[in-house]
């Protein structure tokens, strides 16, 4: 193995060359297989001598490999990250860039394994999503331009904007194989990192639209959870919902707030003035309204015979529900 690889690996320095400057991932372009420390920084993927750096050119490092198989010079272009829309996901993408070694021995094929990491405060490093992808290269093509594509849940998409603080930091770690290559065909570790800013960031999002943009995950308890019996009905009234059966969902939902009724422990008010009212009798007068309007769908009269609910209020019930399901932590 080669013994550049080999040190790069156990993390100690690579002989013949000086220790990477750590914050700066642009002196991380490498000309002739080393760091430049002095004189002229080498150019980027891309980038021609003598042309002017912008914060659009990509963040470059190189990914090593046996000296047979050489070396692939990675780069992510910032303004490349976007958020699209998905059928029941949200997809965050990005523009890699690979530049192929001139070295006929690497084959023409090079598999890679990114992790994409969220950085939040004091550097917590999260993982957001893993992904692989195929590239097919000749020495002659010069630069390949694969899209990454990481699926997200909206619950993801909040973790990741609460954790940002002003721009969007993100790490993209990459490893390589080369499996026509000889010798030991994997590569050494890299971490690519990059950020979006943070106007940019609320942009995306706020395309992707309210629906998504402002979603409020609900948790429903666990099986063993002392509130395992509302938190049934909760999922029979999903079910009812995905169904259908509008009327029926509403109904189940009302069986949970009868549910946090009896065990909440909130005291009525009574007729005592709504601004002298406490805080538990306050849930209680929220729980009471919630309880009325689901009413309507399980009891008809003279008023709530004309009552028509739609999907959106159902959902909206039920997820009003669960929220009080979720206060009453300690059921009595």
């Amino acid at each position: 193995m080669d013994k550049r690889v080999a040190a790069e690996r156990e993390g100690r320095a690579i002989p013949g060359t000086h220790p990477q400057p750590p914050g700066n991932p642009r002196l991380r372009a490498v000309l002739g297989g080393s760091c430049k420390t002095g004189g002229v920084t080498p150019p980027l993927v891309g980038e021609s001598v003598g042309q002017k750096i912008t914060v659009e050119d990509p963040v470059v490092n190189v990914m090593r490999f046996d000296a047979e198989a050489g070396e692939f010079v990675l780069g992510v272009r910032e303004e490349s990250v976007q958020l699209l829309r998905g059928m029941g996901t949200i997809c965050l993408q990005m523009g890699l860039e690979v530049k192929a070694p001139t070295a006929t021995k690497a084959g023409r094929v090079l598999a890679l394994q990114t992790d994409l990491y969220g950085i939040g405060n004091s550097y917590q490093r999260m993982l957001v999503g893993r992904g692989t992808e195929l590239l097919s290269f000749t020495t002659e093509t010069g630069v390949e331009r694969p899209v990454l594509k990481f699926l997200l849940t909206s619950a993801q998409l909040h973790a990741i904007n609460e954790a940002r603080d002003g721009d969007l930091r993100m790490e993209l770690e990459i490893t390589g194989t080369l499996p026509q290559a000889p010798g030991f065909p994997g590569s050494t570790k890299e971490v690519l990192h990059f950020s979006v800013a943070k106007s940019r960031w609320i942009d995306q999002i706020t395309a992707l639209g309210p629906a998504v943009a402002f979603e409020m995950q609900v948790p429903f308890p666990l099986e063993d959870d002392p509130r395992a019996e509302p938190a049934r009905h909760l999922r029979g009234a999903q079910r009812r919902l995905l169904e259908g059966d509008i009327d029926g969902a509403i109904l189940e939902a009302r069986r949970a707030l009868e549910w946090i009724k009896d065990h909440s422990g909130w005291m009525w008010p009574g007729g005592k003035d709504r601004l002298q009212r406490t805080q538990e009798e306050r849930w209680a007068w929220i729980r009471f309204a919630v309880e009325d309007q689901t009413s309507a769908a399980v009891h008809k009269d003279a008023v709530t015979s004309a009552f028509s609910y739609s999907r959106d209020e159902a959902r909206a019930l039920i997820a009003i529900a669960a929220a009080l399901l979720t206060v009453v932590d300690e059921p009595v």
